[in-house]
């Protein structure tokens, strides 16, 4: 069996020490970014999806968001190299990598991103 996220064990999702207003969200799948889009909102958060790394290259560029969720599944580059591209490009925001729940790929300590959750652990995530 798969270990437990780590990124579920932390204390981060307990007393947030700063409020997420704007996300990104990076998602191929159009019905995918909508219910990430429904499970993120919150009243006064900008969410803002994109299918490609190449929009949110764009995106980044104007305005950059307080936290960055990447999918996989990207047509033109891995989620990986994605994620440390928007490491480079907004050192300040919080990356998250997503996963599917049956990749069993290892859970990286050293990372481009800042968690790596899964679509279900996304979906049950403490409001705010």
């Amino acid at each position: 069996t798969r270990p437990e996220s780590i990124a579920m064990q932390s204390t981060a999702f307990l007393e947030p020490s700063e409020i997420i207003r704007d996300v990104l969200i990076v998602e191929p799948d159009p019905d995918r970014q909508t219910e990430l889009s429904r499970v993120l909102a919150l009243p006064g958060r900008r969410i803002v999806g994109t299918s490609s790394a190449d929009g949110a290259y764009s995106l980044v560029h104007a305005h950059r968001p307080d936290a960055i969720f990447v999918a996989p599944g990207l047509e033109t580059v891995s989620s990986l190299k994605l994620c440390a591209d928007l490491r480079h490009l907004c050192p300040e925001s919080l990356i998250v990598c997503i996963q599917d729940e049956d990749d069993s790929a290892p859970l990286y300590e050293i990372a481009p991103y800042d968690l790596q959750l899964s679509y279900g652990e996304i979906a049950v995530l403490p409001i705010g």
